[in-house]
């Protein structure tokens, strides 16, 4: 795995982690923690966009 692939899901992990806190504690609904795999997920996506025919 590239590091700026690394880099995105951990950077997304904690936004996603920050955010699943946040809303579990203002709304009481712990199921909110659902949030960070999909943050994660969502962090690394531009890695993966950005790989085309440019990149030679």
């Amino acid at each position: 795995m590239e590091p700026a692939v690394k880099q995105g899901l951990v950077l997304g992990a904690l936004a996603g982690a920050f955010i699943g806190v946040f809303l579990s504690l203002y709304t009481g609904v712990w199921a909110c923690m659902l949030l960070v795999p999909f943050t994660a997920l969502m962090g690394a996506a531009p890695q993966f966009i950005g790989k085309g025919e440019d990149d030679e």
